[in-house]
């Protein structure tokens, strides 16, 4: 524990300053102060009437703006929850997509032609296969 002590003379009369503050990082000061001038040392050591406005004016802006973005996320989690129960216009329970990509896998062209026309000979013998895209155009079956 730290402890300072700051007299600040004045004529016929002493204003004592005492802070302590225990080791550590963001631990909390004590400070007393005692005198017929302690308002005006106080004041002095806070920057003011003015310093204690700004702060007080940032405070309620950070309060107000704290309260929008929670406004905004519960707004947010609200339409969140109305688009997961929007019907998407199919059934999407059975369907399975997938895509092949010969040239990228280090097929030359050739070769990748006579795979994908292979993939799509499967494609068109499997059942219940509704549309097969052909390869870079599409292809129903």
């Amino acid at each position: 524990m730290s402890v300072r002590l700051r007299n600040v003379p004045q004529p016929d009369r002493t204003t004592i300053a005492a802070v302590a503050s225990p080791p550590g990082m963001g631990a909390v000061s004590l400070v007393r102060i005692s005198g017929p001038d302690a308002i005006q040392v106080a004041d002095r050591a806070t920057g003011g009437k003015a310093a204690t406005r700004f702060r007080a004016t940032l405070v309620t802006v950070q309060i107000a703006l704290s309260m929008a973005l929670l406004v905004s996320a519960g707004l947010f989690l609200k339409s969140l929850m109305n688009v997961s129960r929007v019907d998407l216009g199919l059934r999407v329970d059975d369907v399975v997509t997938f895509g092949l990509s010969p040239v990228r896998a280090g097929m030359d062209t050739t070769r990748a032609a006579v795979y994908s026309a292979r993939v799509q000979g499967v494609g068109r013998a499997c059942a219940g296969l509704h549309e097969w895209p052909g390869h870079r155009r599409g292809l129903t079956l």
